[in-house]
C-alpha cells in the first residue's frame, strides 16, 4: 500500500479565498482586506461565492501531497 502524506498546504484557505474574491471589487490592498477579514466575514464571502457559483478564487488555496 501507497503511503502519502501531505507536504505543504495554504494556511487559513478560506480566508485567503475570501480576501482573493473580495479584492476583485474592493480599491483597498490585499493586506488592508486581509487585517479586516474576520471569521464571521470569511464565512459571509464563502456563502455569497458558492451561492453565485463564482468559485475561481477557491483556486487560491492549494494542498499539495507526496
Amino acid at each position: 500500500m501507497a503511503h502519502v502524506e501531505l507536504l505543504t498546504y495554504t494556511q487559513f484557505p478560506e480566508k485567503m479565498v475570501a480576501s482573493a474574491a473580495r479584492l476583485c471589487y474592493s480599491s483597498s490592498s490585499i493586506h488592508e482586506i486581509q487585517q479586516g477579514m474576520t471569521d464571521e466575514k470569511t464565512t459571509h464571502f464563502m456563502d455569497i461565492l458558492t451561492e453565485n457559483g463564482h468559485e475561481t478564487p477557491i483556486e487560491h488555496a492549494s494542498f499539495t501531497f507526496g
